[in-house]
């Protein structure tokens, strides 16, 4: 079910089971075991507490619930997952299976709670153990973690790709489809962040006779990493008609930023700056980061204000989205620095050296800039805007400009705002000496 988007199908079968286990505590443990990672795709959190409560009840110190409950805790920056961490250290006697799968979850907790190198050496060990007992398919999620990991935090592109190798060999050795087809994506989504066009083609081709759960955002990477394929190529259209869509209810927010702001690039490179402005400035608000976030949510937040202040340039709002760029430095890496340097002076060319691992959003953006032109040299307004513009140079007050153009005042000042805006200036005299510069009023 998983494999085609059907989540919810799923979910509703293990709930019959579960309702059928009643009577076999292990059989319900074993159950609830896998169905709470379902319930954490969805952000049920509640019915995911009650499973919780009603599992532990029947197993207290069920050592695959109590790691559960601990993953799920650092879904919440709950800081009692750290606690988990240190003390859920799995006893020598229990199944190497079971033993792997507890790695993973605390690997997943200390990630969650920005523990990194604890995060490494448990997805390690969880690795390990899968190779040892057999279990491709273990080996292959702490693969998956690990490929994570190297991709977002430690921006080593080369080890996230061989883990994300590594990751599918386990997978198709477990003749696990899901797991085959997310190592696919994974590879998809890499490719797309570093700008490797070839490889990203020939991942496509692989992903044909598997599309369409992407529409229900099971697999909003593929989403993501389309989107930049369309916007290198300047096929704009096609990647506005393609995320619009894709439904964005079942996203958590820093994924909903990235496909704000893409949907913003798209929007601007078909000349809709009404409808661009309104994404970009939706991708900033929902790209704020915290600390209380992980870092790869923050990640995926601060990527999305950097492709959405793009936009605000290419609107001709220079000056605000100086002020999109400057903010929340202390959550950024060095490669975010360097997103966010390339999109304050308008270059992209030296991404693929200083910030390999975001190379790909660069090119968009360069696509971006080659259709749309130059800003520097270019302010568009509208006809209201340039009727104001040149009654402000010939000295009239914003309540004369009202009587005259039989409008309310403050719909003056509104527009007003707008050319300081797209001029990238404070102050009327500015605008009004770049507009004379520049031909747009005598």
């Amino acid at each position: 079910m998983r494999l085609d988007g059907h989540v919810d199908q799923a979910i509703g079968l293990f709930e019959q089971a579960l309702k059928g286990s009643e009577g076999d505590d292990d059989l319900y443990v074993r159950i609830a075991d896998q169905l709470l990672p379902l319930y954490y795709v969805r952000r049920n959190y509640s019915r995911a507490d009650e499973l919780f409560e009603s599992a532990l009840r029947r197993r207290p110190h069920d050592i695959r619930i109590l790691s559960s409950r601990a993953l799920a805790r650092a879904a919440r920056n709950d800081k009692r997952g750290l606690n988990d961490v240190e003390e859920l250290i799995p006893p020598p006697d229990i199944p190497d299976n079971i033993k792997a799968r507890v790695y993973l979850r605390l690997s997943g907790t200390a990630y969650g709670l920005g523990r990194i190198n604890i995060a490494e050496k448990y997805a390690l060990i969880a690795a390990e153990l899968g190779e040892t007992c057999g279990s491709s398919r273990l080996s292959s999620t702490a693969y998956q973690n690990l490929c994570s990991l190297y991709s977002n935090d430690v921006t080593d592109v080369g080890l996230a790709l061989h883990y994300s190798d590594l990751m599918a060999d386990a997978a198709m050795r477990a003749g696990d489809k899901v797991q085959w087809l997310i190592a696919l994506c994974v590879r998809y989504s890499i490719a797309a962040e570093i700008g490797n066009r070839a490889l990203l083609l020939d991942i496509r081709e692989q992903l044909k006779s598997h599309r369409g759960a992407e529409k229900y955002a099971e697999r909003i990477a593929v989403v993501l990493a389309d989107s930049l394929h369309y916007a290198w190529d300047g096929n704009f259209d096609l990647m506005q008609q393609y995320l619009q869509s894709v439904s964005l209810d079942r996203i958590a927010d820093p994924q909903k930023a990235l496909v704000e702001a893409a949907l913003a690039i798209a929007q601007c490179g078909v000349s809709d700056e009404e409808g661009a402005l309104n994404h970009a400035y939706r991708a900033l608000t929902l790209g704020r980061p915290r600390s209380r976030y992980s870092s790869f949510d923050n990640r995926l937040r601060l990527v999305a204000r950097a492709l959405a202040s793009s936009v605000l340039i290419r609107c001709n709002r220079r000056s605000e989205a100086i002020r999109m760029l400057d903010a929340f430095t202390v959550h950024m890496t060095l490669s975010l620095r360097r997103l966010m340097e390339a999109v304050a002076t308008d270059s992209f060319d030296n991404l693929r050296e200083t910030a390999p691992d975001l190379c790909g959003y660069g090119m968009a953006l360069n696509a971006l800039k080659a259709k749309i032109g130059n800003t520097d040299d270019a302010v568009n307004l509208t006809e209201r805007e340039r009727e104001i513009l040149q009654a402000c140079a010939k000295g009239e007050t914003s309540k004369s400009i009202a009587r005259k153009l039989s409008i309310d005042e403050s719909t003056v000042v509104w527009h007003r705002n707008n050319i300081l805006k797209k001029f990238g200036v404070q102050r009327m005299l500015g605008a009004i000496e770049q507009a004379r510069s520049l031909g747009l009023i005598r």
